[in-house]
């Protein structure tokens, strides 16, 4: 009889022990996913600001400057670095402040963009375009120039037509128009 109540006595506390495990464990599986609901009903952007106001919903970052207080107000500044040391394999979208160029640059479509230089002055505007007024479809390497243009660092030709190719980026360029070409106007800007 002893024997039976040990293993009666044995069977209760493995069960008891089991009980205890199944409930710790169902217990850890109910808080780890109430936490991830939780997690996840709560994702949004982040913010970044002196007041606590929450990100905007269509943003996945929301950085807000003071501007309330007398404080003085601050910005963004991105990572800044020279043409050198720019990133070999860049994310399309990367953005960096080139402290060779001083010029605010984006990556895309396989090469650096500059989309805001710092310039101490503007170019001053082209001047006359001279070359063959009157050209005919088929007609090649035909040249086309304009006085140099003080301050320019290159030149943006282009023509509102269609057929024309345009080759060179200076204040002269050749132009080969196509036995399809239409008339259009040769333009410049430097």
């Amino acid at each position: 009889m002893k024997t039976k109540k040990i293993i009666s006595f044995s069977y209760h506390i493995t069960k008891c022990i089991a009980l205890i495990l199944f409930t710790l464990h169902s217990s850890l599986f109910l808080t780890l996913s109430l936490s991830m609901c939780t997690f996840s009903s709560f994702s949004q952007g982040v913010a970044i600001n002196v007041t606590g106001d929450s990100a905007a919903n269509s943003a996945i970052l929301d950085i807000q400057s003071d501007t309330t207080s007398n404080i003085t107000s601050q910005g963004l500044l991105i990572p800044r670095m020279s043409t050198l040391k720019r990133p070999v394999n860049p994310a399309s979208g990367l953005q960096i402040f080139n402290t060779t160029t001083n010029c605010v640059e984006i990556y895309y479509g396989n090469a650096w963009q500059s989309i805001s230089c710092l310039c101490k002055n503007a170019p001053t505007a082209a001047g006359t375009i001279s070359g063959t007024t009157t050209v005919c479809p088929g007609q090649n390497a035909v040249l086309y120039s304009v006085p140099a243009i003080s301050g320019a660092t290159n030149y943006i030709w282009s023509y509102s037509g269609t057929g024309a190719y345009i080759v060179g980026a200076t204040n002269a360029v050749i132009v080969y128009f196509s036995g399809t070409a239409t008339s259009g106007n040769l333009t410049v800007k430097g």
